[in-house]
Order: C-alpha cells, then structure tokens, then sequence
C-alpha cells in the first residue's frame, strides 16, 4: 500500500524527484508539450497531404498562367503593328485632304472667274440691247427721213422723234440760238500789193447772211416751243453728235465702271477682259 502511494500517477515511477510536489507541474508541461507536438506532427502531415493534392491544381495554374502571357506578348505585338498601319492611313488620308483642299481652292478660283466671266457677259448683253435699241431708233428715223428717192430728205415731224432725239435736237437748237445771239467778229483779210518793197493791205469784212447760222433753233428763244419740223441737216449734226457721245461712253464704261462692277478679278484677267470689251462697244 505504501509502494502504491508512492508511485507517480503520471509517469509511473516510484523515485522520489517524480513523488515529489515541486516537480509535479513540470511533468505536467511536458505532457502538454508532447500532445501540442503530436497535434503539430498532425497538421504538418494533414498539410503536406494537401499539398501534395493541390500540386496538379497549381500545375494547371502554371500552364494558364504561361498561355496567358503568351496571349498577350501576341496581343502586344498585334497592337503594335496595328498602330503602324493607322499610323499609315492617317499618313495617306492627311495627302488626300490635302490634295482635295488644293483642288477645292482651285475650283473655288475657277467659281470666282466665271463668275466674273458672267458678269461681263451680262454687261455685255446690256450694252448690246441697249445699242440695238437706240439702233433700232435710228433706223426708224432714217425710214421717217427718206422718200422714195433715196437723194431726197424730208424735215422730220418734231413729236414723232424719240424723247432722247427730242432732248438732243432741242439742246442742238438752243446751243446754236446762243451762237446767234453771240456778237460776230469782222473777218481780216490780207491783200498783198505789187509794189516795192512788198506791202500788204488790211481790211475787214462783215459776214454775209449767207454765211451766218441758219437760226433753226429761234423758237427756242423767250421760252417758245421748239418748231413742229427739223430739217435733215439738224437731224445728221444730232446723230452724229450722239454716236461721238456713244463711243466716249462705251470706252468709259469698259475701262472703268465695268471693271469696279466685278467682284474680285485677277489683274490680268482683267486687263483682257477690258479690251475685249472696249472692242465690242467700238
């Protein structure tokens, strides 16, 4: 019974170092110690298990991983060379921009000249109605002032000229009654002598009547109505004067207003364009 008493309950030994109470808790440590270990031992091989299943799921990682990087080394290259080609293109569509920008310009040129062109094509046809019309006049009158005989003219009824003929004749008219109405200077005649030394002898003489301006015009004066019949000799002064005021006018309006009409014109082109036109009027 004593023997029993005294054997250690842990370890089973009967020593006195294990019966005794001072040593009773180290015993009891390295109990706790060794089932800590086990319970190590434990997981270290439920963890190295499952490793070892684990190691085709990380292989097939691997592989995934590797194809993943080999796609996009390919993607990589891919853009790349994609980049190229657009960088291409850009090059190739900024020429065609720029080749269709100089043709727009051009043909915005082309635009600009004829319309120009236009312009004076217009003018022109202006003129040229105009012309005809006052030709067409013309011929009427010249119809009015013939007779059967070509060599024979009549004097013109006043009311049935045309009102430009009428303003013309009537300014003729007046312009010949202020002549008239003008004093006259004697003419100065020199005569030589047959003597010698040569002398000379001056002396005046007064206009004849025939030799005076026919007052045509003298219905003018005082207000008077002009007279109902112009002679055919009144009639040719007044055209003539009418074509001489036709031409100077025509030459003004080629070399002048026509070309401050157009918009904006090449100076050469206008150059041309203006004595095409002079031209034309002449």
């Amino acid at each position: 019974m004593d023997a029993m008493k005294h054997t250690c309950q842990e370890c089973g030994c009967v020593c006195d170092s294990c019966v005794s109470h001072n040593s009773l808790h180290l015993h009891q440590e390295i109990e706790a110690l060794k089932r800590q270990l086990l319970e190590r031992e434990c997981h270290i091989m439920r963890m190295e298990t499952r490793v070892m299943q684990e190691v085709p799921d990380e292989t097939c990682l691997r592989q995934q991983v590797a194809a993943c990087q080999d796609k996009w080394q390919r993607l990589q290259e891919g853009y790349r060379k994609l980049q190229k080609v657009n960088q291409g293109l850009e090059d190739k569509l900024l020429k065609v921009v720029d080749k269709f920008e100089t043709e727009k310009s051009a043909l915005t040129r082309d635009v600009q000249e004829l319309t120009n062109h236009l312009v004076d094509a217009r003018l022109t046809i202006a003129q040229l109605r105009e012309e005809n019309e006052q030709y067409r006049n013309d011929c009427n009158v010249a119809v009015q002032l013939l007779q059967c005989k070509p060599s024979n003219f009549v004097a013109s009824k006043y009311s049935s000229l045309p009102n430009e003929l009428q303003e013309k004749v009537r300014n003729h008219l007046g312009t010949q009654q202020r002549c008239i109405k003008s004093p006259t200077e004697p003419r100065v005649i020199r005569v030589p002598m047959p003597t010698f030394p040569p002398t000379a002898m001056v002396y005046s003489v007064p206009p004849t009547p025939e030799e005076a301006p026919t007052p045509e015009g003298a219905g003018l004066g005082g207000g008077r109505p002009p007279p109902d019949y112009i002679s055919a000799a009144i009639m040719a002064k007044v055209l003539e004067e009418r074509a001489r005021e036709r031409r100077r006018a025509g030459s003004y309006l080629s070399k002048g207003t026509q070309a401050s009409l157009c918009c904006i014109r090449h100076p050469r082109s206008m150059a041309g364009d203006g004595v095409r036109s002079t031209e034309t009027v002449l």
